[in-house]
């Protein structure tokens, strides 16, 4: 009797080590990916600057215009799914809306804006024109921060708690979460080394 209650407590740690090790392996294998896109998306903005100025020297990334994103996925029963100094990384914005999900890939030192324009809301580059800003994401100090460019009330959750962004900036970790009319952002800080 004894020797089958060790086999039954044995093969219940045996299944839960084999659950967690697998658990673990498809982590890193997401965060490998989300290193490679960071990586592509290096090597591709530097294809860009060369293509524009064949001459070698560098175009600043402030042109003014919006980006498009690297994935887009639909969901088809309208639930949004998915889950100053130099800088190490990338800054991934995901924009979840009641029917897609887009992902933008941004390096850490770039300013952002959440802001409307043409009638809906967007992600703009730095002096980009728009009708209204709500949100500004910059970089200062090796950290990404957030500012309220808006009079109405910009919430931030964290780990489950709701931090107001205020008009000095707020410090941004991975897994932030941020709303802006009916569109939620989430921020990923993905390391590229």
């Amino acid at each position: 009797m004894n020797t089958m209650v060790y086999a039954g407590a044995g093969a219940v740690i045996a299944f839960a080590i084999l659950f967690l090790l697998i658990k673990k392996s498809n982590n890193k294998k997401k965060l490998q990916k989300e290193r490679q896109n960071a990586v592509q998306r290096l090597r591709e903005d530097a294809l860009d600057n060369l293509l524009l100025n064949p001459e070698g020297s560098p175009v600043s990334s402030e042109t003014g215009t919006t980006r498009r994103p690297f994935e887009v996925s639909y969901s088809v029963d309208g639930e949004s799914g998915g889950t100053g100094a130099k800088q190490d990384g990338m800054l991934k914005l995901t924009e979840r809306t009641e029917l897609s999900n887009r992902q933008y890939m941004f390096r850490r030192d770039e300013r952002l804006f959440v802001g409307f324009q043409h009638g809906k809301t967007a992600i703009l580059m730095g002096g980009a024109e728009a009708e209204r800003l709500f949100c500004e994401i910059f970089f200062y100090q090796k950290d990404n921060y957030i500012r309220n460019l808006s009079n109405e009330e910009l919430v931030l959750k964290r780990k489950g708690k709701r931090v107001l962004v205020g008009k000095r900036g707020l410090k941004l970790r991975s897994g932030d979460c941020f709303i802006v009319e009916k569109n939620r952002y989430v921020i990923d800080l993905v390391d590229v080394r």
